[in-house]
């Protein structure tokens, strides 16, 4: 039996002619047809707000899509065609774009990319079976966010690691990281010497204002605007309140041993 295939895909490659890769008119569109009639290739002229003005071009071997979508973009029915149909590699490359976790690295050794595809493709492959074990579907990228799911996987493969290591050489700074990171209280609890019982007195332990702030204490006795103005902005928080306080005069250090009697005592 004979059985007619049809091929369709985008162009960026090398070698592509100079005023195929120049762009026209915004939303614009060309179609070139092939002496044989074998092939067309549709040029597209779309604006976008972050890249300004691109070049999009598809080849195909079916037969030609000559209308433009009604609104605005005035797309070609082609590139529609081709974002209606493409699936496994365009899917797959999308979720290796930047913003979506990828583990792409600078180096231009062959070793080290091959080992970023393969983690790569491993995080996309799992992100389906949780997806499709979820009832959701796998093709929507906003069923499970890429970045999300990249960091969550990676801590539930790293906090194993770090329950398992033995913590009595590790240096303060190192046993502080492993506790932001995991949350666990037995490395905050090496680290500063505060049994956990404590830990629940300072719900904003660790903690920073997300920008500079004034201090609450120094702005509550300021008369005027100008005066307010003038106060400087920290971004050092109370772990009990987490309200901004300034380190100079509102903000108290206290020993481990005493704010385990201050928390003993309520």
């Amino acid at each position: 039996a004979v059985v007619s295939t049809q091929s369709t895909g985008t162009l960026n490659r090398k070698g592509i002619p100079v005023a195929l890769k120049t762009g026209g008119e915004p939303f614009s569109s060309e179609i070139f047809y092939e002496a044989s009639g074998l092939l067309t290739l549709t040029k597209y002229c779309p604006m976008t707000k972050s890249s300004g003005k691109k070049v999009v071009l598809v080849m195909t071997t079916r037969e030609p899509l000559e209308a433009v979508t009604s609104d605005d973009a005035k797309k070609p029915m082609i590139i529609k065609y081709y974002d209606f149909t493409k699936i496994g590699t365009d899917r797959m490359d999308s979720r290796f774009a930047r913003g979506t976790f990828c583990t792409k690295p600078k180096s231009k050794r062959w070793t080290i990319f091959l080992f970023s595809y393969i983690i790569d493709t491993t995080r996309v492959n799992m992100q389906t079976i949780s997806a499709l074990l979820a009832g959701k579907d796998p093709k929507s990228p906003t069923t499970i966010k890429s970045f999300e799911f990249g960091i969550k996987l990676a801590m539930e493969l790293v906090k194993p690691h770090l329950m398992s290591r033995d913590v009595t050489a590790l240096t303060r700074t190192a046993l502080l990281k492993m506790y932001l990171a995991t949350n666990e209280p037995v490395f905050l609890t090496t680290a500063t010497g505060i049994s956990t019982a404590v830990i629940p007195h300072l719900p904003h332990r660790g903690k920073s204002s997300e920008g500079l702030q004034r201090c609450t204490e120094c702005a509550s006795g300021v008369k005027n605007t100008k005066e307010l103005m003038g106060l400087c902005k920290f971004k050092t928080v109370c772990e009990k309140c987490g309200l901004v306080k300034c380190s100079k005069k509102h903000l108290v250090r206290v020993c481990p041993h005493c704010l385990s009697n201050m928390a003993g005592g309520g």
